[in-house]
């Protein structure tokens, strides 16, 4: 059976039929109709195959436990993959039942409490998840993520870090001022004298410029996400 929504200037088609569950979105409901009939068909024919009834919720939780940690960034992957498991609405939806239209509201929202480089941050896990879906666990068809349109990241802009800034970044990397670096994570990779090939240097911030502090520490980007992109100075 099929159901036609008007949003906006679209309509939207959603079949059911033996469990399947299909939706698209056209100019006219004319268009949807002949959509809807040649999908009906489909499915009777055997073309389409019953989707399971696993949920965002369990997707989001599955990639979190079993996916992220292989992944580089697993550790603030899993960050926000915990934000999108407490804060998306209708966390236990059916995966197949996810739009377009479902992500671009989310997405919409988001932009009034953060700034798009962080939704865009947060699409990115979101389209990671939905890929593994359907490649991996054959758990739906598509990737809604793919079908909306990303917000515009913020220019960047270079400035001096703040007294402040450079005391947190000194304690994110366990680092006492004036003392000699004594760990891998009191280097940073640069290239040096032009050099395509970055070598570990120790890190030096009293006078640091602010142009790549996502290179040093994670933790102080994620506290300040999208304002500006911190460089740190590098002593050889």
């Amino acid at each position: 059976m099929a159901t036609y929504e008007k949003r906006g200037n679209k309509w939207r088609v959603k079949v059911r039929r033996k469990g399947i569950s299909k939706s698209e979105s056209f100019r006219t409901k004319a268009e949807g109709r002949n959509w809807a009939a040649q999908i009906e068909s489909e499915i009777d024919t055997g073309k389409h195959t019953k989707e399971s009834k696993h949920t965002l919720a369990e997707a989001l939780v599955r990639f979190r436990d079993e996916v992220s940690p292989t992944r580089e960034g697993s550790r603030w992957e899993s960050v926000r993959l915990n934000k999108l498991i407490s804060e998306l609405p209708k966390i236990n939806i059916l995966l197949s039942d996810v739009d377009p239209e479902y992500i671009a509201a989310w997405r919409d929202e988001r932009l009034k409490k953060v700034l798009p480089s962080s939704v865009n941050r947060e699409l990115n896990v979101l389209s990671a998840v939905f890929t593994q879906a359907v490649r991996e666990w054959r758990w739906c068809q598509e990737n809604p993520v793919r079908l909306v349109k990303r917000p515009k990241n913020p220019k960047a802009r270079d400035r001096l870090i703040s007294p402040e800034e450079r005391k947190s970044l000194l304690e994110a990397l366990g680092y006492i001022d004036g003392e000699e670096p004594s760990r891998s994570g009191h280097y940073v990779p640069q290239p040096v004298d032009g050099s395509t090939t970055p070598v570990k240097i120790a890190v030096s911030i009293s006078h640091a410029p602010a142009s790549a502090l996502t290179n040093v520490v994670p933790v102080l980007q994620e506290d300040r996400e999208g304002t500006d992109n911190v460089t740190v100075g590098a002593d050889a």
